[in-house]
């Protein structure tokens, strides 16, 4: 049977314990117990939902911004659903090849400029 190893960081802590099969399990679900607990908040009520109203305001426009550099990328099959993560690599990799365009253009204006100075 294969063992099965892995690094946790304790809550509270920064430095991680190693776990191993049969490492302490009374340990492993006293974390997991304790993960489970409900955090209670520090605002009164009233403040917790204008924070989370905010939040919410917050994460629309950041989605919206996504969905609208999502219609800026060319693709070649507008049906891909794409994800942040993917949308922000192609966005990259889109800019990266507009600022090679350019940088080709102006080097071949450049060219084109000394040919010109040189045939007068």
């Amino acid at each position: 049977m294969a063992e099965s190893w892995s690094f946790v960081v304790q809550p509270h802590s920064s430095i991680p314990t190693m776990n191993f099969p049969g490492s302490n399990p009374v340990e492993e679900n006293h974390i997991k117990r304790r993960a489970k607990r409900r955090l209670e908040s520090p605002l009164p009520p009233g403040q917790r939902r204008a924070a989370n109203q905010r939040e919410r305001k917050r994460m629309r426009g950041i989605n919206e911004a996504f969905i609208s550099l999502k219609h800026r990328i060319p693709l070649l099959d507008s049906e891909i659903n794409l994800s942040k993560a993917k949308t922000l690599k192609l966005t990259i990799t889109y800019i990266n090849f507009l600022k090679e365009l350019i940088n080709r253009q102006i080097l071949q204006d450049s060219v084109s400029q000394d040919v010109n100075q040189n045939i007068k």
